[in-house]
C-alpha cells in the first residue's frame, strides 16, 4: 500500500526536500570549516573565504568562484524542477 499509493503521491515533495537539503549542504561553511585539515579538502566556500585578507578582498576572483557555485546550484534546480514546483503547489492542498 505504501509502494503503490504514498510514494506516487510524494515524489514531489520529495523532490522538493531533497534540491533544499542540497542547497543547504552546498552554502554550508562552518561544519567543512570545522571538519577539514588541509586546503585540498575544503569546500567552495570555503575555498571563497580564502581570497579574502586581513585588510583587502580580490572581488574579481570571490566573483568568478561565486559565478560557478550558482551555477551548480542553478543546474540542480533545473534538474529537479518539475519535482520542486509540484512538491510546493501540493503542500498545501488536501
Amino acid at each position: 500500500m505504501f509502494w503503490r499509493i504514498v510514494l506516487p503521491l510524494s515524489t514531489g515533495a520529495i523532490g522538493a526536500l531533497g534540491i533544499f537539503a542540497f542547497m543547504q549542504a552546498w552554502a554550508a561553511f562552518i561544519w567543512p570549516l570545522l571538519m577539514t585539515s588541509s586546503n585540498e579538502m575544503s569546500t567552495m566556500e570555503l575555498g571563497l573565504g580564502l581570497f579574502q585578507n586581513r585588510f583587502t578582498v580580490d572581488y574579481g576572483l570571490v566573483t568568478a568562484g561565486s559565478c560557478l557555485s550558482f551555477f551548480a546550484v542553478r543546474a540542480a534546480f533545473l534538474f529537479f524542477r518539475r519535482q520542486i514546483i509540484q512538491g510546493i503547489t501540493l503542500t498545501g492542498m488536501k
